[in-house]
């Protein structure tokens, strides 16, 4: 397990923690790995898209918001409220990532919030079957 203070939390559109971002690593609330980040984009451990991460933005693949990190800009939908976070997890030791399956091309980030949770991120591509 790993732990370091460099983990940031990953706010939804209700302003509450659905994951931990660390170095490139998306971490669950449980701090077991989900997806990672290759220049801007995220990708499942097995190499699918997922989306885009610019700005401190996770966007869907049409360019809408998802979620976002504190440092967020302000390219994106008006952020809500946020929670305090919670203590972060102990984290897992991410496996290596997968060549990733197809060279992404960036849309142009939305003004607005994804139809899309973050768990429905996740899933469309198959990383929560990962455990």
């Amino acid at each position: 397990m790993l732990q370091n203070d460099d983990i940031q939390p990953v706010y939804g559109r209700g302003g509450t923690v659905e994951a931990w971002i660390d170095d490139e690593v998306v971490f669950d609330m449980c701090g077991r790995w989900v997806a990672f980040l290759d220049d801007q984009a995220v990708y499942n451990f097995k190499g699918k898209l997922l989306g885009f991460y610019e700005g401190g933005w996770f966007r869907d693949q049409k360019g809408d918001a998802v979620s976002f990190t504190t440092d967020a800009d302000e390219n994106g939908p008006v952020k809500p409220v946020c929670d305090s976070p919670p203590l972060p997890p102990a984290l897992d030791c991410p496996p290596a990532p997968a060549t990733p399956h197809q060279l992404p091309v960036s849309p142009m980030p939305g003004l607005d919030w994804s139809i899309q949770s973050w768990g429905e991120f996740l899933m469309a591509s198959g990383t929560m079957s990962l455990y």
